[in-house]
């Protein structure tokens, strides 16, 4: 126990995840703190952050909340999501480089949130289900995903897939997952990473039908337009193991879509 743990907290690992946080250089948290504030000073930072890690004294401040609203379709969409300081995000980039060792896991039909698997490969999934004639395609959406997932199967997961009971404190301490709260919060940079961990199962059960997943989005190419409705109770009593439950008002037939928009019909 501990070998994930010591990985995510390497000088090496650290300076990495600090590259690549301070390139997306995401805006200031709570404490107005920014990346440029740290960056004349990031080796002694990092070495500082490196020590309350490996002592694990690292505790997370409370995120700031807010909320955002944005197009989706012919809809407003309105999201509330956590803003982090960048010291938390930093440990959180960390974690992501080591966890993403375990992208091998994930099914080839799983395309949202992983590194060169976006909305090209689903649009590339889509086209060829077309080509191939399947022209019909059921599409169903989970209902309030994020807020919706349960914490202690979540762990379980964590644990499954990490093998290292440190590492899945330093998880839990992050998105606050010891409180009894169901569901995590838009906003960290675990987030996208744990809500597939958490759907692999899901994809694990239905691998054995022509099924694409874009985030919480299944979507079941058909060469006719029979049965989807079948297919949609398939999904639903999966989802149920998980306490997760379908979003009826998305569960659709499409016919022929426009791979390009294939989300938004």
């Amino acid at each position: 126990m501990g070998k994930q743990f010591d990985r995510v907290c390497s000088l090496d690992n650290l300076v990495l995840a600090y590259k690549r946080a301070f390139r997306k250089r995401s805006r200031p948290g709570p404490d107005s703190i920014s990346w440029l504030d740290i960056n004349p000073n990031r080796e002694e930072y990092i070495l500082e952050l490196q020590t309350q890690l490996l002592s694990e004294e690292f505790a997370p401040s409370f995120p700031a909340i807010e909320t955002k609203s944005y197009p989706c379709g012919s809809i407003n969409k309105v999201i509330t999501y956590d803003v982090l300081n960048v010291r938390e995000r930093l440990v959180e980039y960390a974690i992501k480089e080591v966890s993403s060792l375990y992208e091998e896991v994930f099914l080839p039909f799983s395309c949202a949130y992983r590194k060169g698997k976006d909305e090209k490969l689903l649009m590339q999934l889509v086209e060829d289900a077309l080509f191939e004639g399947y022209i019909y395609f059921t599409s169903v959406d989970i209902k309030s995903f994020f807020g919706s997932i349960d914490r202690r199967i979540l762990e379980k997961e964590i644990l499954d897939f990490t093998k290292d009971e440190k590492l899945v404190t330093l998880i839990k301490r992050c998105l606050f997952l010891e409180d009894e709260k169901t569901g995590i919060m838009p906003g960290h940079v675990l987030s996208p990473l744990l809500s597939n961990v958490f759907l692999h199962p899901v994809d694990v059960e239905l691998q054995g039908m022509r099924v694409i997943r874009y985030g919480d989005n299944y979507i079941f190419p058909q060469t006719d337009d029979t049965k989807w409705l079948e297919k949609a109770e398939i999904v639903s009593c999966v989802l149920q193991k998980r306490n997760l439950q379908l979003n009826q008002g998305k569960t659709r037939l499409l016919i022929e879509p426009n791979p390009k928009n294939i989300l938004l019909d």
